[in-house]
């Protein structure tokens, strides 16, 4: 809604349709995914219309697809096996090659200090540490949700510095938030230098979160 230039409400009520049916066939635990992508590009053609990114029915139509059909099977997970290898070896190299440029030439030190790359930086630095961890904590305390077996906090923190890392959405919002080539060249510098620390701190806490399980079993394994 905040990246649209002109919203045609009528559009979205549209949408709400092609949505509703995929919610009733998620609800009957259907099987079959024809009717559900169908469904999915009749609401992508209602979003794109409405001033909205196309991209985000994309998004809710795979909320809808089915965790588990009525024959216990799990269509989701059958139709993410089947696109990794098309989005991993073809869409994301493609997408790196068109957006992921920085032109280095003149760049300096201050230029990572400039606030557009230093708040993109920070807000995956920081803020993805303390979204994910937060959150986490949250619903572990509240009981909505439990460890992951053998996992303790560290490993948390360590997963929550790793989803700084941040490439296609970030540089995706980027480009639909500056047009200026310089100002998206900042952006890319940002999300480049933010997803490098957020790499490192990320491997170097889950390193010692590994070395601490280690301990803890030698003496175990002595006994």
């Amino acid at each position: 809604l905040f990246y649209t230039a002109e919203l045609k409400v009528h559009y979205l009520m549209m949408a709400l349709m092609p949505l509703a049916a995929l919610a009733w066939l998620n609800m009957r635990g259907q099987h079959r995914m024809a009717p559900m992508i169908l469904l999915g590009a009749i609401m992508w053609f209602f979003v794109l219309k409405s001033g909205v990114h196309a991209t985000l029915a994309g998004v809710v139509t795979a909320f809808f697809i089915p965790l588990t059909d009525k024959w216990g099977k799990s269509p989701l997970h059958s139709l993410e096996h089947a696109l990794a290898p098309y989005v991993l070896c073809l869409i994301v190299p493609i997408f790196a090659f068109a957006n992921a440029g920085v032109v280095l030439q003149g760049l300096t030190f201050s230029d990572l200090l400039a606030p557009l790359p230093m708040g993109i930086a920070l807000g995956l630095i920081i803020g993805k540490q303390v979204g994910v961890f937060g959150v986490t904590w949250l619903m572990v305390k509240s009981g909505l949700a439990r460890m992951p077996t053998g996992a303790n906090w560290l490993h948390i923190y360590g997963i929550a510095c790793l989803a700084g890392i941040g490439f296609t959405m970030s540089l995706f919002i980027g480009g639909l938030s500056y047009s200026d080539q310089t100002l998206m060249n900042e952006v890319r510098l940002g999300v480049l230098s933010g997803s490098a620390v957020s790499a490192v701190l990320g491997f170097m806490v889950l390193r010692m979160a590994s070395r601490g399980q280690v301990a803890e079993k030698a003496p175990m394994a002595a006994e």
